[in-house]
């Protein structure tokens, strides 16, 4: 087992190349007298008895004339549909079945001669004619039909199917036993294709062998295939139990190639039916070993559904289909293709590849394989019980199919497979909930609350292992890693309905979902709270600044008359600041008839002449904080006009223009140059101005003085 997987596919390949060319090579090397014969059944008759000629040399017999004999110098054979026969497994008797391959060897001979006459009827009863045909000693590759080739690939598409399983996982005894059905799978296909898409004959003794080869390849198959239910998904036996197999079954592979068996039935086919039951019966057992076990149990469901799937297709399509009489059966060759699908199945089971997915693919098979049988159970009994004509039951059978089928198909996906499982819509309301919590440690219960109702895991922690941005399945489905989101821990949930189940793919995409919508309702959550504490943030700052300035100030005036206008300004901020907190703006128009009358009283207390200049239309609509902010920096720079500029007029403009309303205060007092005059307030106007999304500036106009304007975009 020392092979590395490179070794390992370059040996599979060139067995794969070695068995196709053998059998293109014998295939080409057989005589060939470019006819192409199928079975003919007559009007009437229930099989067929004679052969049609489907294909003609130029200058033979017309297509569509019975080929009745066949002769050379030497000798002459009557030709029966039974010539064609694509498999000599379909004849009962070893007797009846030695006397077919005498009669291949009889028209393999009459083949090999240069030259044959073909003795053939224009149809059934009509006269006898003969056409001299000319036998070249090797066939056209262009005569190979469809299905040969066929054949050698799906034997070929096997072999390295298994060989690639079993170079990822050498050293599993499953794989392994995937590796030995893959090399006796092309065993049966090639030697069919040989002798399935013959002519009309070979060589009787080569026809046998191929015959018991293909015997071989197919006992081993059913070998290899209970092998791996002994094996996988668990060891039920020591491995060297395991060459029973081969030995048991290989006795009875001699007993049916030298004839020591009474007959086709117990040399061949209850061998292989033996098989077939063993598997289902090491299959139940599995499934009971494998209780609690999701995982084994995946790769179980699988395997056995690709085996009951492979097997019943075949039958279905070589059998059952020229009973029920919905299509033609199927030629046996391209029937292997079912057995190519289940091979493919197994491999992936046995790989254990994707097994999250291949859990709830296996119910889809599962549900699909239900419909077709359905379909083929109510129309054999419409058919052979009641007897009615195809055309009605097959109608009939589609209606009752729809009526019945998908109904209980949706019950039975949303049992199996999506039960227990809510919507996002439903679970928006919780995860909100679960975000806005108080705390942090009542938002991880109620998490782990939600995730235990949603999954039912066996085990739900915390997650240690390496950060994620989103959900990811682990394990081959055993455990779904969820990270940390909306102010909850990352976190690893474990064995899903309490080891009944995998997580899918589908459980990872509904919790991406969940934990998305967890990170938006946090990021609302901590827009609130910071929201909140901006709010504080701000009245603490303008009960600070505004009214506890004033308040200080009053504590060292004695005069009444100069208290009274300090009261009357900290009442107004008072007042400003319960508007804003409330969110009440005012009227523009008593906003501004507010600030004018304040404005006014200070500037006559201050012996200082105020203009007020409006230029407004329409009157703009400021917010509550937008009216508090433009009232502060309005008082403050009225304030350093009054009292540090010495000014003895004072002009304040409003105007509105192109969405912005500009507010400019002008005096003409001695000069206040913002880049030379700190602590004045001036920082203070230009950061309330910048929080309600305007801007200060200041200027120093030529006839003197100092100019302020405040400019604030307005809806």
């Amino acid at each position: 087992m020392g092979d590395t997987p490179r070794r390992i596919l370059l040996a599979a390949v060139s067995i794969v190349l070695a068995g196709c060319l053998a059998a293109i090579l014998y295939a080409l090397s057989q005589p060939s007298m470019g006819l192409r014969l199928v079975p003919y059944t007559a009007e009437g008759a229930q099989v067929a008895r004679h052969l049609r000629i489907a294909q003609s040399p130029e200058g033979g017999p017309p297509v569509g004339a019975l080929a009745v004999r066949l002769q050379s110098a030497q000798d002459a054979v009557d030709l029966q549909a039974q010539d064609l026969i694509e498999e000599p497994d379909f004849i009962d008797s070893y007797a009846d079945m030695d006397a077919f391959f005498a009669r291949q060897t009889r028209l393999a001979t009459l083949m090999a001669q240069p030259q044959v006459v073909l003795h053939w009827q224009a149809a059934p009863g009509a006269p006898t004619l003969a056409s001299t045909l000319s036998v070249t000693p090797r066939r056209d590759p262009a005569s190979l039909p469809l299905v040969f080739w066929f054949q050698l690939f799906a034997g070929a598409a096997s072999l390295l199917i298994g060989a690639w399983v079993f170079a990822l996982r050498p050293n599993d005894w499953g794989p392994r036993m995937l590796a030995a059905c893959g090399l006796a799978f092309p065993l049966s296909t090639m030697t069919a294709a040989v002798y399935s898409t013959r002519e009309l004959a070979i060589d009787g003794t080569v026809f046998r062998w191929l015959s018991t080869a293909n015997h071989t390849g197919a006992l081993m198959f059913g070998c290899g295939l209970i092998a791996i239910f002994l094996t996988h998904p668990r060891l039920l036996v020591h491995p060297r139990w395991l060459l029973l197999l081969p030995l048991v079954f290989g006795v009875w592979l001699l007993a049916d190639a030298f004839r020591w068996a009474a007959d086709q039935d117990w040399g061949a086919r209850i061998p292989i039916m033996t098989e077939m039951l063993l598997a289902i019966a090491l299959a139940v057992v599995q499934w009971r070993r494998s209780r609690g076990q999701p995982a084994e149990r995946a790769a179980l469901r699988w395997l056995a559904l690709s085996a009951l799937v492979g097997c019943g297709m075949f039958v279905l399509m070589v059998v059952s289909v020229g009973v029920f009489g919905l299509f033609p059966p199927l030629e046996q060759g391209y029937a292997f293709g079912f057995f190519l699908i289940m091979f493919f199945g197994l491999a992936l089971g046995v790989g254990r590849y994707r097994l999250f997915e291949l859990d709830e693919w296996a119910y889809r098979v599962l549900l699909w394989a239900a419909g077709v049988a359905l379909v083929v159970v109510i129309d054999a009994v419409l058919v052979l019980w009641l007897r009615w004509n195809a055309t009605l039951s097959l109608g009939t059978t589609l209606l009752v199919c729809g009526a019945l089928y998908f109904p209980a198909r949706q019950w039975l996906w949303g049992r199996l497979v999506e039960r227990g499982n809510a919507s996002v819509d439903q679970m928006l309301p919780e995860l909100v909930r679960i975000a806005f919590s108080p705390s942090a440690a009542e938002r991880e219960r109620l998490w782990a609350a939600a995730l235990q109702r949603l999954f039912n895991p066996l085990k739900s922690t915390a997650d240690d292992g390496p950060a994620l941005t989103r959900p990811a399945l682990a394990d081959d489905g055993l455990a779904l890693r969820l990270p940390a989101s909306g102010g909850v821990g990352a976190r690893v949930l474990r064995y899903r309905d309490h080891g009944k189940r995998l997580f899918s793919g589908r459980d990872m995409e509904f919790t991406a979902s969940l934990c998305m919508l967890m990170d938006q309702a946090a990021e609302g959550r901590d827009a609130h709270e910071r929201g909140i504490r901006e709010e504080r943030m701000r009245v603490a700052r303008d009960m600070h600044d505004d009214i506890g300035a004033k308040l200080l100030t009053l504590l060292h005036i004695d005069d009444p008359q100069r208290q009274k206008p300090l009261l009357r300004e900290a009442m107004t901020q008072l007042r400003s600041i319960v508007r804003g907190l409330a969110g009440q703006a005012q009227q523009f128009d008593d906003f501004m008839a507010d600030l004018r009358h304040v404005s006014m009283e200070r500037a006559q207390a201050a012996g200082v002449a105020l203009h007020w200049q409006v230029d407004l239309d329409p009157a703009p609509e400021l917010t509550a904080r937008q009216q508090y902010q433009l009232r502060a920096a309005l008082n403050e720079a009225l304030s350093n006009a009054l009292r540090h500029a010495q000014a003895r007029h004072v002009h304040v403009a409003w105007q509105l223009a192109e969405g912005a309303l500009t507010v400019t205060l002008t005096d003409d007092g001695t000069g206040m140059p913002a880049a030379r005059t700190p602590g004045l307030g001036l920082d203070s106007i230009r950061t309330r101005m910048q929080e309600i999304g305007g801007t200060a500036t200041w200027d120093q106009p030529a006839q003197g003085g100092t100019s302020v304007r405040l400019g604030l975009p307005v809806a």
